[in-house]
C-alpha cells in the first residue's frame, strides 16, 4: 500500500517528502542526513594541486 501513496503525490520539498514517508506505513521512517556542505573549489584544491598551465 505504501508505494501508492508514493506515486498519487506531488514532493515539492525534503519536508514534504520526510512526512509523506512517516504516513506511509507504520513501520517506515524517514532518514535525514546532515545538510550538505558546499564548498568553494578553487582554494580548496590549490592547497593539494599545483596549476596546470594553459587550462582555465
Amino acid at each position: 500500500m505504501s508505494q501508492y501513496k508514493y506515486r498519487n503525490h506531488d514532493c515539492e520539498t525534503l519536508a514534504q517528502l520526510t512526512a509523506l514517508v512517516d504516513q506511509s506505513s507504520v513501520t517506515n521512517t524517514a532518514v535525514s542526513y546532515p545538510t550538505w556542505t558546499w564548498r568553494q573549489w578553487k582554494p580548496f584544491l590549490e592547497l593539494y594541486f599545483k596549476p596546470v598551465t594553459g587550462i582555465m
